[in-house]
């Protein structure tokens, strides 16, 4: 609609902004899976007890995943996101950086963080 420029740079920078908050979301969500699953994996193999029924957990993750993905959606953008390089095409959302930070650090610390807090 704007044959400006400046439109142009708005939008990569809005396109940048989009496709980070994106990346976000989807790591808060995945690391959430892990302290769910851990605990049953954990009942079913070392008979440790459970801390919640399987329908307490729904519960929580319906009242506690929807809220704070929608702010990481709405997040503002960075100072130094004009300043990153541009994707490569063959860049995923997804990565295999993205899977470990979310499954193999922060679901691990919150998993360790709820055991602690139960027993």
């Amino acid at each position: 609609m704007n044959d400006d420029f400046g439109a142009i740079v708005e939008g990569i920078k809005e396109g940048r902004n989009i496709y980070s908050n994106l990346k976000k979301c989807i790591t808060y969500v995945l690391s959430s899976n892990v302290p769910e699953i851990v605990p049953f994996l954990l009942f079913i193999l070392a008979k440790w007890p459970l801390g919640l029924e399987t329908i307490m957990i729904l519960i929580i993750d319906l009242g506690t995943d929807l809220a704070p993905t929608i702010s990481l959606a709405y997040e503002e953008a960075e100072d130094e996101i004009m300043n990153v390089k541009p994707r490569t095409p063959d860049d995923h959302l997804i990565s295999w950086r993205v899977m470990f930070i979310a499954y193999g650090t922060i679901g691990v610390l919150e998993t360790i963080a709820a055991y602690f807090a139960f027993f």
